[in-house]
């Protein structure tokens, strides 16, 4: 917690820039600051100390002092859903087409490289990721995955469950509209 990311987009030869400006919170100057090309960022977050920033097409981990570090490039898939709330990593739901439920589960380590990956054909409706565990809510199960994407539990029809917030215990609040439940597996 000493350093704030600001970020702004920009246009650079008709694509996207998003220029992402650090600050340190014991100063007023800007200390460093690094882009993101053709891409729009939609999270900034943290992975191991470092600045995780999710974008449309990849994602992007850098140093405090504006050193890209790593890229994980998905441009040939669609982001449906992300968590960068794990502990040490990043899981995203990307799909083959805009439309349609072919597509994959990806976990990211510190350095970018994929920890796990899972070919899925199910609509998912939420994802969460905390600990060391990743829930995902499909239609008919909620399945609660390690960070390598191995099965930690399945619990069977959610009951018009609507979100799900994954706990670092491996719990998960199973959220619908008239109620919200503590799955403990």
């Amino acid at each position: 917690c000493r350093y704030m990311i600001a970020h702004t987009l920009g246009q650079e030869e008709g694509t996207f820039v998003s220029q992402m400006v650090v600050y340190r919170l014991d100063s007023e100057e800007q200390y460093a600051e690094f882009a993101i090309e053709d891409a729009m960022v939609l999270s900034i977050g943290s992975i191991n100390n470092q600045t995780l920033c999710i974008a449309d097409n990849q994602a992007v981990i850098a140093s405090s002092g504006g050193q890209v570090n790593a890229t994980y490039d998905y441009a040939q898939s669609y982001l449906r859903e992300y968590s960068d709330e794990g502990d040490g990593f990043a899981v995203l739901a990307l799909n083959r087409y805009r439309a349609g439920t072919s597509g994959r589960l990806v976990t990211l380590g510190a350095d970018g490289t994929a920890i796990g990956e899972l070919e899925i054909s199910d609509e998912i409706l939420d994802l969460s990721a905390a600990g060391r565990y990743i829930a995902v809510l499909y239609a008919d199960r909620l399945v609660i995955y390690n960070r390598d994407l191995t099965e930690y539990a399945v619990f069977d029809q959610p009951a018009m469950a609507e979100s799900a917030r994954m706990r670092s215990d491996g719990s998960v609040w199973l959220i619908s509209s008239r109620e919200i439940s503590l799955l403990i597996p």
